[in-house]
C-alpha cells in the first residue's frame, strides 16, 4: 500500500511474494540484521552463531527473513521513496535516527537494553507509583535505581550487576545463573541487609517504611516496566526518538541503562 500525489493510499499495487531474505551463512547474525532491521531493538539478536537451518532444539534462531516488514511493504515504501517527497524525508529521518544508534553504542549494547521474559513487569497500584516516586522519571540516572518519594534508593541491592551475573549465552537473564551474594542491601544497610532487596520478584516491607506493613512492592519490575519498555519513562532509549518526555538534545548526555534526570540540563521529563 502506498501514497498517491493526493496523499490518498493506493490498493491496487501488486502483492510481492515473500522472499527469503537469509544471507550467506558467512555473514554474522547481528551484521545482517543491522543491515535489514537496525531501528527494531527486538530484532538485535545477541547470538554469535551464523543463520542457518536450525537446530529442533533451538527454535531461538529459526527466523530467516523478515516478519512484521513484509517483502511487498518494503517495496512499496521503496517506490514511495522514488515517488514522493513526504517518503523520502521519513527515511531520512530513520536513516540518522539509526545512525546516531550505531555511532554510539555497539550492537551487543543495544540487544542489552531489552530485557527477557523472566524479568517481570508491573504498573503498580496508585500507591506504589506514589511511593516510588512517578512513572515519568526514576529520579536518578543509575541503572535499575529509583528514588522514593520519602528519598530512599530502590532497589538497595545492584540489581544491574544482578541482572549480568545471570545472562546466558543469547545475552538474555536466566535468575538460574545469577549470582546470588548479589542480593543485598548495599544503599541502606541501617535498615538491615535484606532490606529493599528485589530480585526480580519483589520485596516485602514488612515494617511499613514505604507503603503498609506487609505490602509486596515490585520495584524490579515496577522499574522495568515504566523505565525500561514505556517511552514516557525511559529517556536513556526513547530520547533517540524524541516524545513528550526528552528534548532531543538530551540523548547526547547518557549511555545504555541512564535515565532522564531533573539534573540533567538537556533533560526535560515530565
Amino acid at each position: 500500500m502506498s501514497r498517491n500525489s493526493n496523499g490518498d493510499f493506493d490498493t491496487d499495487q501488486p502483492a510481492e511474494p515473500t522472499t527469503d531474505t537469509r544471507p550467506p551463512s558467512s555473514i554474522h547474525r547481528r551484521s545482517f540484521l543491522a543491515a535489514t532491521g537496525v531501528l527494531s531493538l527486538g530484532a538485535l539478536v545477541p547470538a554469535a552463531s551464523s543463520v542457518g537451518a536450525a537446530e529442533p532444539a533451538d527454535t531461538l534462531n529459526a527466523k530467516t527473513r523478515t516478519t512484521i516488514w513484509t517483502a511487498a511493504m518494503r517495496e512499496n515504501a521503496r517506490r514511495n521513496i522514488d515517488r514522493y517527497e513526504w517518503a523520502r524525508a521519513e527515511r531520512d529521518s530513520a536513516v540518522a535516527l539509526a545512525d546516531d544508534y550505531l555511532d554510539r553504542y555497539s550492537l551487543d549494547d543495544l540487544w542489552s537494553l531489552v530485557t527477557s521474559q523472566k524479568i517481570p513487569r508491573s504498573g503498580g497500584t496508585r500507591g506504589e507509583r506514589s511511593a516510588l516516586g512517578g512513572i515519568s522519571d526514576p529520579g536518578t540516572t543509575r541503572a535499575w535505581k529509583m528514588i522514593s518519594a520519602d528519598g530512599y534508593t530502590l532497589p538497595t541491592n545492584d540489581f544491574a550487576a544482578y541482572r549480568e551475573s545471570g545472562l546466558d549465552d543469547r545475552g538474555m537473564f536466566d535468575p538460574t545463573l545469577a549470582d546470588d551474594s548479589l542480593l543485598v542491601n548495599e544503599e541502606h544497610p541501617e535498615m538491615g541487609e535484606g532490606w529493599g532487596v528485589d530480585d526480580g520478584y519483589g520485596w516485602i516491607d514488612e515494617a511499613g517504611d514505604i507503603m503498609g506493613p506487609g505490602t509486596r512492592l515490585n520495584l524490579v519490575a515496577y522499574y522495568n516496566h515504566w523505565h525500561v519498555w514505556r517511552p514516557g519513562g525511559y529517556c536513556a532509549s526513547s530520547a533517540h526518538f524524541p516524545g513528550p518526555t526528552c528534548s532531543p538534545a538530551s540523548s547526547a548526555t547518557r549511555g545504555p541503562g541512564q535515565s532522564c534526570s531533573t539534573a540533567s540540563p538537556t533533560c526535560t521529563p515530565k
